[in-house]
């Protein structure tokens, strides 16, 4: 197992790693490593992304399934 294998099980749980297998966070090891360290993680708003394609893919596929 990985270092950063042994710190996502350690930060969320393997139960939680097994039920919600799709949820990521994009960050090199030593990004992960900077999260764990300082306990804190921060959020940018998307409008602020280099490329915040991705924000509007999530958007075309999560509006129906929330509408249903």
């Amino acid at each position: 197992m990985s270092k950063v294998q042994e710190i996502t099980l350690t930060i969320v749980g393997a139960a939680v790693v097994a039920e919600h297998p799709e949820l990521h966070h994009y960050t090199d090891e030593q990004g992960l490593l900077g999260i764990v360290n300082s306990g804190a993680l921060w959020a940018t708003n998307f409008n602020d992304l280099n490329d915040s394609s991705e924000v509007v893919h999530l958007r075309e596929r999560l509006e129906p399934e929330l509408a249903a």
